[in-house]
């Protein structure tokens, strides 16, 4: 993840030291038992008794230590440390030196990787509660590979490989260190792989990117010409969208991922409808409220402020009106639902997935809603900056949700008030 880190600082709070006072086994004093039965003649446990009661705890349920007796578990509880990081404070950074090893007791951490010449980092992974960051310590005393840092407040345990063998720690709390290690690089080599693979999915989406636009560009200077002389433009649309939905069909073919990825998929689909549909009542009015507005300010001299039939070029014959608005209306419930499987489903869900940066989410859902305007150009400058504002909401909506089933019964009813009942275009073309 891309990300100024100016400003940042590394707020860690410790909450101690090691609970020292609490022996060791081997003849280094007496073991503290994390349980305390209940007597009413017992004194109130000691405040360091229950915190290692809560460690032990928290310390049985991880993987990492899933192989250590309660004896070890008791030492390692003792020489731990409890730091808490702020949301943004960095745990390591890339670079510097360290001994701790950290495990996360609850938060969230992110692994950063820097360019070798500076700038930004890159987020590879984000670690949760057991997860361990800083096994690298174990063998050898070399600067930390990457940074980590929190996204939120985040808890974490610390301790030192140097301290435990100095305590005469359990060997086996290291051993299963050394597996750590060993699995966090297959986990590397697992990412590599991943990077290459969106690496070349990224040079294809490019690819397709400028294919698709150079397409668009011949084709939309063909169906200006063509728009004028039929009786609705949106005969124009459907065609020119059925020139879009071949080339990104196989673009999506190329690519395999699986169909979710385009937002093909009714996961959520009941709550995206429901906002969808809370969100069109107010389009639909913002629709109404402009056009009375643009009337009233001289535009478009003898317009009414609801036009049906705004649509339909005034050369059509009249008593062909009515069934032509029907048939283009029902063009349109068709066509749009493809409109927003080519901008959202595979532009802005492609740019979310490659892009990399804290605004990625942002620039995806702008940068395909340009797209989206650019495709009404045809009809006029102020009816694509019409569409630009809808479309930055059903941006939103879909990356909110991740399914088209919202965006596109959104789209198909603002499209059908805004054009075959309002008329918008007759004061905007």
């Amino acid at each position: 993840m891309e990300r100024d880190d100016e400003g940042k600082t590394d707020v860690a709070h410790d909450r101690g030291a090691p609970l020292r006072d609490v022996g060791l086994h081997g003849g280094r004093g007496t073991v503290v038992s994390a349980y305390v039965p209940p007597s009413p003649d017992r004194q109130p446990v000691p405040p360091h008794a229950r915190v290692l009661a809560d460690r032990l705890l928290f310390l049985r349920s991880t993987p990492l230590l899933a192989s250590l007796s309660d004896v070890d578990l008791r030492v390692l509880a003792v020489l731990m440390r409890e730091v808490e990081i702020p949301a943004g404070g960095f745990v390591l950074r890339e670079g510097d030196a360290g001994e701790d090893i950290f495990i996360v007791q609850d938060g969230e951490l992110q692994v950063l990787k820097g360019h070798p010449t500076g700038g930004a980092l890159h987020e590879i992974a984000r670690l949760g509660a057991g997860a361990t960051v800083g096994e690298l310590a174990l063998l050898d005393a070399g600067p930390r590979s990457a940074s980590v840092r929190a996204t939120r407040p985040t808890t974490l345990y610390a301790f030192s490989p140097r301290e435990i063998a100095g305590a005469d720690g359990p060997p086996e709390l290291l051993r299963q260190l050394s597996r750590a290690i060993a699995k966090r690089l297959r986990f590397t080599n697992e990412v590599t792989v991943r990077l290459l693979q969106m690496q070349v999915a990224s040079a294809r989406f490019i690819a397709f990117i400028i294919f698709t636009l150079s397409i668009y560009a011949f084709a939309l200077s063909m169906m200006t010409r063509y728009a004028t002389q039929t009786a609705s433009s949106t005969l124009v649309t459907v065609s020119l969208m059925l020139v879009m939905t071949g080339a990104v069909l196989n673009f999506v073919r190329r690519l395999g991922f699986p169909v979710a990825f385009y937002g093909l998929t009714f996961a959520g689909w009941l709550r995206a409808v429901t906002e969808s549909l809370a969100a069109t009542l107010a389009v639909c009015a913002l629709v109404v409220g402009l056009k009375w507005i643009l009337l009233r300010a001289g535009f478009g001299p003898g317009h009414a402020l609801f036009e049906p039939f705004a649509a339909i070029n005034v050369a059509a014959p009249a008593q062909r009106s009515v069934a032509l608005w029907l048939v283009m209306a029902v063009l349109y419930t068709f066509h749009a639902p493809f409109q927003e499987f080519v901008v959202r489903g595979c532009l802005q869900g492609s740019l979310q997935e490659f892009l990399r940066g804290t605004y990625r989410q942002s620039v995806a859902v702008v940068g395909s809603n340009l797209i989206f305007a650019a495709f009404h150009l045809y009809l006029s400058l102020g009816f694509a900056v019409l569409t630009f504002v809808p479309g930055l909401l059903w941006g939103w909506l879909y990356r909110r949700h991740g399914t088209l089933v919202g965006v596109a019964v959104s789209h198909v009813l603002v499209g059908l008030w805004a054009v075959f009942v309002v008329g918008i275009e007759g004061v905007l073309l």
